[in-house]
């Protein structure tokens, strides 16, 4: 049966004078629940679909602009990392980067004793023995320094304020690759429901419900990132799109 595509026109056109930053939610994970922390679960066949079609999507928004710098980065929660690796693979891109800061808040309602920094599939298994399992051979992984994992788990626990804050920081301080390249610069975050809502807070949004694979973007003016917008705001019909199909095929 030949791949029927998911997504129509992009959501979003780059514009040369402008840098983003996009937040992603991870596919569907394996447990199909997010009340608690139940170890570092993989995604579900349907996520891997969710995860294509949010790579289709992220790939026609840069094709509007060919000269646009990417970076990819993700929670080192095992669903974020399989979730970036299919888009990095759908865009060609040819690097992931795991970033703690962008993981899931750190709320006392999700973890209960400590964050799990110590539980992380990234981290117990060797960086061969990971990517020989989870990576496509065309990405690459690179994991931080020890140290950083160290530096987030000492703000355990986070109010919800706080995690939302990390979020926002993140955006403002990681909104370019290079300060002096005048193309585009787009940074890709894939992380959790509760950072997709943060752009959408950052940005002053509506409220929205956070589902697989929503997309959030906020953008930056490069000559004063003090000016920017809300570029998307949880976006998900290529998600609905992709509930379609599987239910068909």
């Amino acid at each position: 049966m030949e791949d029927t595509p998911v997504v129509d026109s992009p959501p979003l056109s780059l514009a040369k004078d402008k840098d983003y930053c996009f937040f992603v939610r991870h596919g569907q994970r394996a447990d199909k629940s997010g009340d608690s922390f139940h170890g570092d679960l993989e995604i579900t066949d349907f996520g891997k679909e969710q995860a294509e079609a949010t790579g289709k999507v992220i790939l026609q928004i840069l094709e509007t602009c060919p000269d646009a710098k990417v970076k990819i980065v993700t929670s080192p929660f095992l669903r974020c990392i399989m979730t970036a690796n299919i888009i990095a693979k759908q865009i060609g891109t040819t690097e992931v980067n795991v970033e703690p800061l962008v993981m899931e808040g750190l709320w006392d309602k999700i973890f209960e004793e400590k964050p799990p920094i110590d539980s992380f599939l990234c981290r117990e298994l060797s960086n061969q023995e990971f990517s020989d399992r989870f990576m496509d051979p065309s990405v690459t992984l690179n994991l931080p320094d020890s140290e950083e994992y160290e530096k987030l788990s000492e703000r355990y626990p986070e109010s919800l304020e706080q995690i939302y804050k990390r979020y926002h920081d993140y955006m403002r301080e990681n909104n370019h690759i290079n300060i002096k390249s005048e193309a585009p610069q787009v940074v890709i975050a894939v992380s959790h429901a509760l950072s997709v809502d943060s752009v959408r807070d950052f940005g002053n949004g509506e409220k929205i419900i956070v589902d697989y694979c929503s997309v959030g973007c906020i953008e930056f003016d490069k000559e004063n990132k003090e000016n920017f917008s809300l570029a998307l705001n949880g976006y998900q019909s290529h998600v609905k799109r992709a509930e379609k199909l599987n239910q068909i095929f």
